[in-house]
């Protein structure tokens, strides 16, 4: 995890958007960020907002050129509103065998290093490889 906030870092800006509350989430976060400051904001659950029974993550809120913003997440509702937005990973828990990350390190700094103003096309075909092969290794595109 710290591999890829490192180096995602160097190139984009991050911003946490957790639907936990301001003080269980700052509790993680102030210890993941002890020596450096990997997010340029942080959103919280009161940021987020009911769609049916699902919490929803509204990128709009961040005043973003969506055609440039990624959402990662666990949970595909909640990114439901900007679908195309969302990349969908598997639940990461720290242990050795979470390779997500890095997977999605090597693709990642493929699409942000260019100078595509529209992310989003190269976000379908990481997704489609995605379901296709149920991880984001062995993805290639070209930019």
């Amino acid at each position: 995890m710290f591999e890829f906030l490192n180096s995602m870092s160097t190139f984009c800006e991050l911003i946490i958007y957790t639907a936990a509350t301001k003080d269980y989430a700052d509790i993680i976060l102030d210890s993941i960020e002890i020596n450096r400051k990997y997010f340029s904001y942080r959103l919280y659950r009161q940021h987020t907002s009911f769609h049916g029974i699902s919490l929803v993550k509204d990128l709009s809120w961040l005043g973003r050129d969506l055609r440039r913003v990624l959402i990662i997440d666990n949970i595909g509702d909640n990114f439901k509103l900007q679908h195309s937005n969302g990349l969908l990973i598997k639940t990461w828990t720290g242990e050795i065998k979470d390779e997500e990350f890095k997977f999605l390190l090597s693709h990642l700094n493929k699409v942000f290093k260019s100078s595509t103003d529209n992310i989003l096309p190269y976000l379908k075909i990481l997704k489609d490889g995605y379901k296709r092969n149920n991880t984001y290794g062995g993805i290639e595109f070209d930019i």
